[in-house]
Formats: C-alpha cells, structure tokens, sequence
C-alpha cells in the first residue's frame, strides 16, 4: 500500500480532509516515465522477438546446408567406390538402378489372371497395394487397368 494510500485511510478513519503530503502535481512525472519505461519494454520485446524469428531461420538453414553437404559427401563416396569419373555417370548408373527396382516391383506386381473372377484379390496382391511402388506413381494404377 502506497504512503498516499495509508494516508487517505487514515484521514478517513479520522473523518478529516485528505491532504496528502505528496502533491498530485509530481505524479505526473512519474505517470510519463511509466509511460516511458512500458514504451521501451514493448520495443524491446519487439526487437528480441524479431531475433528469435531470424535466429530460427538461421537455424533451419544451417540445418539445411548440413543435409545438402551430407548428400554431397554421400555421393561423392558412391562415386569413389564405382569408380566413376564424373556426376553425370553417377546419375545415369542411379537411374539404371531405379529402372531395375520397377522391374523388380513389377515382377512383384499381382496379374489381372490372379484374381480375376475371384471377384478379391490375392494376399499377395493386397500385400503389394498396401507396400505401394516407390517412383511409380500412376503408372501402377494405369498396368492394373490395363486388360
């Protein structure tokens, strides 16, 4: 409780006049500088704020950039233990390997004659739809349609 306030208590239990010894004249300049000092605060936090947001995409790209240069150590190896002069090779045998996991999925891949007339399909059929075909995409559903 604030001396004014003790005061006012004190004159009303009293049943005086309140004449507080502080003249009212000085809280003005205690009122500015509250204004003041949750003026600075707000700025303050605004700018400590807008730190933390360029802190935290500072980050995600410093993640970003240890991916990328992760990636290119990896394949800098796969092209090492290959034997392969260039990117370009590299690429090219990256390609031939995915051309032969779709082989391979489609070797998998259940035939129209396995289910047909059973009106379901086989346990291995479901198991393949339930795996799905990375890098396939809608070519799979296209194969299955096709009669």
């Amino acid at each position: 409780m604030s001396s004014l306030s003790r005061r006012c208590a004190e004159c009303i239990r009293l049943g005086k006049q309140c004449e507080p010894a502080i003249p009212v004249v000085h809280f003005s300049g205690i009122d500015k500088a509250m204004e003041k000092l949750e003026r600075e605060e707000m700025e303050t936090e605004a700018a400590w704020e807008a730190a933390n947001e360029i802190a935290r995409q500072k980050q995600t790209k410093l993640k970003r950039l240890r991916q990328q240069k992760r990636f290119l150590k990896e394949r800098e190896q796969r092209m090492f233990d290959k034997g392969l002069d260039d990117v370009e090779e590299l690429e090219r045998l990256e390609e031939l390997e995915k051309a032969d996991e779709v082989e391979r999925a489609l070797a998998e891949c259940p035939t129209f004659s396995e289910f047909e007339g059973s009106g379901t399909l086989s346990p291995g059929a479901l198991e393949w739809i339930a795996q799905g075909v990375s890098g396939f995409g809608d070519t799979a559903g296209g194969a299955l349609d096709s009669s």
